[in-house]
């Protein structure tokens, strides 16, 4: 589901993991720091670069752990993605063949998708339009077939 490159484009997939590296970095480095201030503060008469060899080591398990994490976050982050911006997609898709002439069937979101709202009202909006193009087909229809006859009639009277 998440790597289907129709909901959300690869470029904006991998855009989204390389944020979440970024942010998993940015946290192991900020704990790392931190720990290392207090440290500091606790026993002041150590190095800094003690302490941070000493917390590193200490740390490491958090970051092995959290690093072991780090795939379950991209997933839950590709799929809130997919449900926010996956709609928009099918929805931009679909006003593009309303746009082209083409007759729409309703337009269904997935199970937990977000903007169902959107859909209801595009579909209400899709159903208006596509009647208006019936009906204006038909007349058109007539018009011709009137004309037609009409000139089919001229045509004989004229014989």
């Amino acid at each position: 589901m998440f790597l289907d490159p129709a909901i959300v484009n690869p470029t904006n997939k991998i855009s989204i993991i390389c944020c979440c590296v970024k942010q998993w970095l940015i946290c192991v480095v900020a704990v790392l720091m931190f720990v290392t201030a207090a440290s500091v503060w606790v026993k002041p008469s150590d190095w800094v670069w003690v302490h941070l060899a000493d917390n590193f080591w200490g740390c490491l398990p958090f970051v092995v752990a959290s690093l072991l994490l780090l795939p379950c976050f991209i997933f839950d982050r590709l799929k809130a993605t997919n449900q926010l911006a996956g709609p928009i997609t099918r929805l931009q898709a679909d006003m593009k063949k309303l746009n082209n002439g083409d007759t729409l069937s309703t337009l269904k979101f997935r199970e937990g998708d977000h903007w169902a709202e959107l859909a209801q009202d595009f579909n209400a909006l899709a159903e208006e339009i596509n009647r208006e193009r019936l009906a204006a087909d038909l007349t058109d229809k007539k018009q011709r077939v009137y004309s037609f006859n009409e000139s089919s009639f001229n045509e004989s009277a004229d014989d």
